[in-house]
């Protein structure tokens, strides 16, 4: 008898017997006679919880994962990708390359015209390479935080409880062969996803 198994036979009303017990020494679900126990003493949240049998409407295994990483990166792909198109497709620096910046000038008026238009092409410029450079940054980003949502991503194994809060426990615990001892155990009145 493990360590868990001694903790859970203590827990047993009196006339109740364990019907089947899944998982490992870290997080186990036990089905008695009449109840459900969910037994997780090294991960966060409480180390024991019971559930009437009755209670319980499914069990199933998911992959979850910050979402927001998701989010966010599809967000910084999007301006990345328009900042690119807009560099690729609209030529700032070239659209003002024609324009001859030397040259007689009879007046100071025409002097400061050619420095307005010296400002525009430096400005133009600028902003050429902040498209390209800030749209190439932001798909850095984004591939980033897509990599931060990829290493979010666990697998758990829900209960599902009527009435209350669905236990969550980590999914390296159990087989798909755990769950559907589970399934068989508790009864078919409930969708079985593995």
């Amino acid at each position: 008898m493990t360590g868990r198994d001694a903790r859970v036979d203590h827990l047993l009303y009196d006339g109740e017997s364990v019907e089947a017990r899944t998982g490992d020494e870290r997080v186990g679900l036990v089905v008695t006679t009449h109840r459900l126990l969910a037994v997780s003493p090294a991960t966060e949240g409480a180390n024991y919880r019971a559930v009437d049998r009755p209670n319980v409407t499914g069990v199933s295994r998911e992959t979850t994962g910050e979402r927001r990483w998701l989010f966010t990166g599809t967000k910084a792909l999007v301006v990345g990708l328009v900042a690119l198109v807009a560099w690729s497709l609209v030529d700032l620096e070239g659209a003002l390359a024609g324009v001859a910046l030397s040259g007689r000038t009879g007046a100071a008026v025409g002097g400061q015209v050619l420095q307005l238009l010296a400002l525009a092409r430096t400005l133009a410029s600028v902003l050429d390479d902040v498209l390209l450079v800030g749209g190439a940054l932001s798909v850095v980003a984004a591939l980033a935080t897509f990599a931060a949502y990829y290493r979010s991503r666990g697998e758990t194994v829900r209960v599902s409880v009527a009435g209350d809060d669905d236990i969550v426990l980590p999914a390296d615990g159990f087989s798909a062969r755990d769950l559907a001892t589970l399934a068989e155990t508790v009864g078919d009145d409930f969708e079985r996803v593995s």
